[in-house]
């Protein structure tokens, strides 16, 4: 068929098509180059949450208890907020693709964090063996901790990898020193837990330091927040001896 024989509305539409097409795909990259560039206010976000988050421990008759009836719930639907913001603004795929808030390379970051999973599951048995602080008498609080803190893990390894260590990786000064990134991310980390535990703060700094280069490599979250979870209960309960169910 020979050209002019085309209906001309054919030709209309074809070339809307592709228009829209290529639109669509000048969007997609728009989208991508600015998710490319550091966010300096989701990092200094993450950081102001942490000391928000130390001083109200701090702060007369608090508790624990209280930190978390009420700092905790507040924190995640702001940073809820802020997800379903950025969604819309770039785009739920491109979005989630870049914080790793889909499946892809799942089975590869998993598997890198059971390696440090049960290197760290070693350390606290062991750690346990020698202690001498009495164990802790086995109770349901523990399985529902195994199957809780890994919610909070991935919402603390969120904004730990993605709002800090993920930022600080798309500036152009750190971005060829990923040493100084995983140092920075570990330290941060270990000084959200300021004032806990000093041997909080010294796992979650090695624990920090070992997840950085996984999430940055893999860029899937799930794994280091199930991990985070899994690790942080039985850190409780075998080294530090505590239930914060009670």
């Amino acid at each position: 068929m020979k050209s002019d024989d085309i209906p001309e509305s054919s030709l209309v539409t074809v070339g809307s098509s592709r228009s829209f097409n290529k639109e669509e795909e000048q969007q997609n990259e728009d989208a991508n180059d600015d998710l490319d560039r550091c966010r300096w206010g989701e990092l200094v976000s993450a950081l102001v949450s942490g000391f928000v988050f130390i001083g109200i421990q701090h702060l007369p008759n608090a508790n624990g208890t209280n930190t978390i009836l009420f700092f905790l719930p507040t924190l995640c639907v702001l940073l809820g907020m802020y997800v379903v913001y950025k969604f819309r603004k770039f785009g739920l795929r491109q979005v989630a693709r870049d914080w790793g808030l889909t499946l892809e390379n799942f089975g590869a970051c998993f598997g890198w964090c059971t390696l440090v999973g049960l290197l760290a599951g070693v350390i606290i048995a062991v750690w346990n063996h020698y202690s001498d602080k009495k164990n802790l008498p086995y109770n349901y609080h523990l399985l529902i901790m195994l199957l809780l803190y890994p919610l909070w893990g991935c919402v603390q390894q969120f904004m730990i990898q993605d709002l800090i260590a993920l930022n600080l990786y798309k500036t152009r000064a750190l971005s060829k020193c990923p040493i100084g990134i995983y140092l920075i991310t570990a330290v941060a980390f270990s000084m959200c837990h300021y004032g806990l535990d000093w041997q909080l703060m010294v796992a979650t700094f090695f624990l920090g330091l070992c997840f950085t280069p996984i999430f940055l490599k893999y860029r899937c979250v799930y794994p280091l927040g199930i991990w985070h979870g899994w690790l942080g209960a039985l850190f409780y309960w075998y080294v530090l001896k505590r239930d914060p169910l009670r």
